[in-house]
């Protein structure tokens, strides 16, 4: 009894850390996908990848609930599954009463990547700052420290180690799943149609990073106009036999491709910013 109402007590301290620290205009999330540019030819020292990485976080975070306030309405979903992060703690941190199945192949990237954390606050809070210290220097104890500690404090995240095609869950098992980054290919489309219920949703979230100012939307072309990759977002065609149904980005979100403008050292001008896709899964004909 004590001991839970301890693990309650860290988790609750974890959540007001990551709501007291968040985002809370378009303006903000602008400032700080600017903070946390980066592009071909930068190179972070290693002291800039923690701010790095605490940017990214409240930037995805606050991306994803309004995503989830215009998908469900307010109500978050009750399960997802998330591919293609690395492990990240993001999905956890901005959907506390949602469980979120975080997949990568390698047990080590749960251990390893620092973006699967908690804010820094929050160890500080939970007297842990040296564990962190010890992680940010390699130590393999600290590591494994690290991921008890955030499966402690964040008990709706559920690492799996598995292959994003093949996964560990029965058909219609999640609400949503979720892939940040860019599309992959038809597999991976097929093994998340499998896991998501009918009427569920799969949603691709990009971070579009340098599409040159003033160059096309990516809505209006079908490919992502980064500068260093120029590839094709998933098409529609490519996923009707699947079961699946597009659904179209409403304009509240689609500004999200435009957040911020900046110069490379070049004397190119870019823009920075999220793009996304929505698919749906037909719901079963009633009978």
């Amino acid at each position: 009894m004590v001991e839970t109402l301890v693990r309650r007590q860290q988790s609750e301290a974890v959540r007001a850390v990551v709501d007291s620290n968040g985002i809370k205009s378009d303006n903000e999330l602008a400032e700080s996908t600017l903070s946390c540019l980066w592009y071909p030819g930068i190179d972070f020292p290693s002291d800039d990848r923690e701010r790095y990485e605490t940017e990214q976080t409240r930037s995805r975070v606050y991306v994803l609930r309004n995503l989830a306030d215009w998908l469900y309405k307010g109500e978050p979903p009750k399960s997802l599954v998330e591919i293609c992060s690395a492990g990240t703690t993001q999905a956890p941190l901005a959907f506390p009463e949602t469980i979120v199945y975080s997949v990568d192949h390698d047990i080590d990237h749960f251990k390893s990547n620092t973006n699967n954390s908690l804010p820094r606050e929050a160890f500080e809070i939970l007297g842990r700052n040296k564990s962190l210290e010890r992680l940010r220097e390699g130590d393999s104890q600290a590591k494994k420290e690290k991921l008890s500690m955030v499966r402690v404090c964040l008990p709706n995240f559920r690492p799996l180690v598995a292959d994003g095609t093949r996964l560990p869950l029965v058909e219609n098992a999640v609400d949503i799943a979720l892939i940040l980054g860019q599309p992959h290919p038809k597999p991976f489309m097929e093994e998340m149609t499998r896991v998501i219920k009918p009427g569920g949703f799969i949603v691709i979230s990009t971070e579009d990073r340098s599409r040159p100012l003033n160059a096309s939307s990516s809505y209006d072309t079908n490919r992502f106009g980064s500068a260093y990759s120029n590839t094709s977002m998933v098409k529609e065609g490519s996923v009707v036999g699947l079961g699946l149904v597009k659904v179209t980005i409403p304009a509240s979100l689609r500004k999200y491709e435009d957040l911020a403008t900046y110069q490379d050292p070049s004397g190119k001008k870019f823009s920075t910013g999220f793009v996304f896709q929505v698919f749906r899964k037909k719901a079963l004909a009633k009978k």
